[in-house]
């Protein structure tokens, strides 16, 4: 079982991938912006971090560069169809250290192999579409 911390400030998408986790171990906690995040993980350290790249109150690589450099905790970001600064976006998260990169529109399957391979540790910075 892990803590899963999903930031996603879309409605319909946080529901979506909340929903994925039924019926697995894994306990979600779903918040909407990178300030929620911050203080989810002060007071609930989750084991990874699922982060839309687009929040609206930071850039999903700022709240990647706080939980990678100062809380050391697993970063799985997303982001929309493909577009030419949302590919350089995933690009640099990568080179940031995310441990991986979805593209919306996700599957379940997407999300859960790439967690379980996160929790694992065994991924190479990939991007999954």
């Amino acid at each position: 079982m892990a803590n899963v911390l999903l930031v996603e400030d879309q409605p319909l998408i946080f529901t979506i991938i909340r929903a994925f986790f039924g019926g697995t171990q894994h306990v979600v906690r779903a918040v909407e912006t990178g300030t929620a995040a911050v203080m989810a993980v002060l007071s609930e350290k989750p084991d990874v971090i699922i982060t839309d790249l687009q929040l609206p109150d930071m850039k999903g690589l700022e709240l990647l560069q706080i939980m990678h450099d100062e809380y050391h905790i697993p970063v799985v970001v997303m982001s929309g169809p493909s577009i030419a600064d949302e590919e350089d976006e995933i690009s640099t998260a990568l080179k940031m250290g995310a441990c991986a990169a979805l593209l919306k529109p996700v599957s379940r399957e997407q999300v859960l192999s790439t967690v379980h391979r996160v929790l694992a540790g065994s991924y190479a910075g990939s991007a999954a579409s």
